[in-house]
């Protein structure tokens, strides 16, 4: 299974460590497909928008668009923050067997509150994974890793390649019909690294925002931060609850 990569060359930093991280922990070939919300024409997407969000958005679209166009089946997509496990090419190979072309199987999820998942519509992966319904799309809340397959790729690309929603914007692409098959290996096999996001970077900001992002970005403040946005992440990542309810997604598969 191949896999195709968000980073922005722009992002050294982030571009740099999620090429050398992949190349550490796979064998699997490794596209990158980062599109830089800076270099894009503004005017012809919408408003409600950043030029982040807008260049997140164009980039799934574009691993979708590759995916659905490409000879395998389903592709891995993941963000320039993810830590992968060192067994990920034998996770994927067997998420290729069991996947379904209209199916999206995500590795990693947090959430803001406490999301609901299903403890009735479940099913083994391996010997500490399981693979689960959320009750809702609002319960799955990022983008940041995740196998997708041929048709739902296809559709997604179709839909959202003029940015009509965010990247992790799931219940809306669910309801949009681009896709039948939402599930999540539990618990997470991905986990997150703590950069910074860049989805907020402006060319525009004022002097003092920038003095406060080059001190905040310094590499003494930069570690400070990886760490607690890192303790943050693993805060959110348990933040969930299973219910004896069935998963009204589920009806679909």
């Amino acid at each position: 299974m191949k896999i195709y990569a968000v980073a922005v060359e722009r992002f050294a930093i982030r571009y740099q460590y999620i090429v050398d991280h992949i190349n550490s922990v796979s064998d699997s070939h490794v596209e990158v497909v980062g599109v830089d919300g800076y270099k894009i024409d503004r005017e012809k997407y919408s408003s409600h928008f950043s030029q982040g969000q807008l260049g997140c958005a164009l980039s799934h679209a574009k691993a979708c668009h590759l995916i659905a166009s490409g000879e395998d089946k389903c592709g891995l997509v993941i963000e320039d923050d993810v830590v992968l496990p060192s067994n990920i090419d034998s996770i994927l190979a067997d998420l290729e067997k069991i996947i379904s072309e209209d199916e999206i199987i995500f590795l990693y999820n947090r959430n803001i509150s406490r999301g609901r998942y299903s403890s009735c519509d479940q099913a083994s992966f391996d010997q500490h994974h399981k693979l689960i319904y959320p009750l809702s799309m609002k319960d799955v809340r990022t983008a940041a890793a995740y196998v997708i397959g041929k048709k739902a790729a296809k559709k997604i690309y179709r839909f959202n390649n003029d940015v009509k929603v965010i990247a992790d914007d799931w219940s809306q692409l669910y309801v949009h019909g681009c896709f039948l098959n939402p599930r999540l290996l539990h618990p997470n096999v991905v986990s997150m690294k703590g950069f910074p996001s860049t989805i907020g970077y402006s060319d525009t900001d004022s002097v003092f925002v920038k003095l406060g992002k080059r001190i905040l970005f310094g590499r003494l403040f930069q570690l400070i931060r990886m760490v607690r946005v890192g303790a943050i992440l693993k805060f959110k990542e348990k933040n969930h609850i299973f219910v004896n309810e069935k998963s009204v997604l589920a009806i679909s598969e």
